[in-house]
């Protein structure tokens, strides 16, 4: 049976003086830095958003270009790194993960991101790696804020026909 982190496990970042890292704090005190990607460690830094019941930790991090990537980072250190289909790939675009509710028990994670054309879509990745992007209806600037243990994702949009 795995490990539950339920309690006293901590994830984030710390920042030397030329990137940020991601770190686990599990709860028996061990401390473990971490980066997402070379160009994470070279670029940007990597920031964990969220951690749950089995030590699985979400976040992102800022690669070339200064575009946002969202990352995975299993409990055996196993990092994958993911991009929403439409996400946009120049600076200050790029696939976001919400915290702290953006990642649920099973792995399944949303967020949001932005496009080429700078317009915000929430998305939904689930634990075998498919990405549903979603928008409302006569809405637009949505964000995936939080995911119960069924995969449904729950968040907020503008709504555009009330002018």
């Amino acid at each position: 049976m795995p490990v539950r982190y339920h309690e006293g496990a901590v994830t984030g970042q710390y920042c030397d003086a030329t990137v940020c890292h991601g770190f686990l704090r599990k709860p028996d005190g061990e401390f473990i830095s971490f980066d997402a990607s070379d160009d994470a460690l070279n670029l940007g830094g990597t920031y964990g958003y969220t951690i749950n019941a089995f030590g699985v930790v979400a976040g992102a991090y800022l690669g070339m270009n200064d575009v946002l990537h969202g990352f995975l980072r299993a409990p055996n250190g196993k990092i994958t790194t993911f991009d929403a289909p439409d996400a946009g790939s120049q600076g200050g675009q790029g696939t976001g993960v919400s915290f702290p509710g953006g990642l649920n028990d099973w792995g399944a994670v949303t967020g949001a991101y932005l496009d080429q054309s700078g317009n915000l879509h929430g998305y939904v990745r689930f634990p075998e790696g498919a990405i549903t992007e979603f928008d409302p209806p006569g809405g637009s600037r949505v964000a995936g804020q939080a995911i119960n243990v069924f995969g449904v994702s729950v968040g907020n949009y503008n709504d555009d026909t009330t002018g």
